[in-house]
């Protein structure tokens, strides 16, 4: 049995800790879903967890994710880093450094599994410009998002796109709840972006 490990913030999360274990109502648990009507040998774990930076993912990463034994990880974070920069209101010089220890940390994560040849995947982070306020995050999560495309190509993994994809879906109103966490339909969109990716790597 192949195991594909999904790593994350709350996007990944979705009530897996509490409302919905062990997979959450998102995406992890439609991809569960699709695999488990045509395979009973691939099985996934979730573990989002509401609020994760890069960092915490890195913190996490060789005492907790590794001992899972995964053949595949998926990673989906940057979100909260970018509003934790946001929230900052620092200057050009502080946002540009706090960037910067942002791929630091999403690099060595990614060695991590490297090391141990565990492949692995990155999907793009997001943000939909409803409500109005998320409009002023945009920039930033463009800088970040080009610096984890760079990551992935760096390490020879897929990087998913997901920002267009969600924009074209529909409007923001049956895609997002906030700006930022995904609504079934939404789920839904990520789901076929990720799935063809993870198909490829099995």
């Amino acid at each position: 049995m192949k195991t594909i490990l999904c790593i994350g913030d709350s996007i990944t999360d979705c009530g897996r800790l509490f409302d919905f274990p062990p997979l959450g109502n998102g995406y992890v648990s439609l991809l569960a879903s699709h695999f488990r009507e045509r395979s009973s040998e691939i099985r996934f774990i979730n573990k989002g967890v509401d609020g994760f930076t890069v960092l915490r993912l890195l913190e996490r990463a060789a005492s907790e994710y590794l001992h899972s034994e995964p053949d595949l990880v998926t990673i989906l974070i940057g979100i909260n880093d970018v509003a934790m920069i946001m929230d900052a209101h620092g200057s050009p010089r502080f946002v540009e450094k706090q960037l910067d220890r942002f791929e630091e940390n999403y690099r060595h994560l990614l060695s991590v599994f490297r090391e141990e040849r565990i492949p692995f995947l990155v999907m793009e982070p997001f943000l939909f410009d409803e409500p109005w306020e998320m409009r002023t995050w945009q920039s930033l999560r463009m800088r970040m998002s080009d610096r984890i495309r760079s990551l992935a190509e760096e390490a020879g993994c897929p990087f998913v796109a997901l920002q267009e994809p969600l924009m074209a879906a529909g409007p923001a109103s049956a895609l997002t709840i906030d700006g930022v966490h995904l609504t079934g339909k939404g789920h839904a969109v990520l789901t076929s972006q990720l799935l063809p990716v993870i198909n490829g790597m099995l």
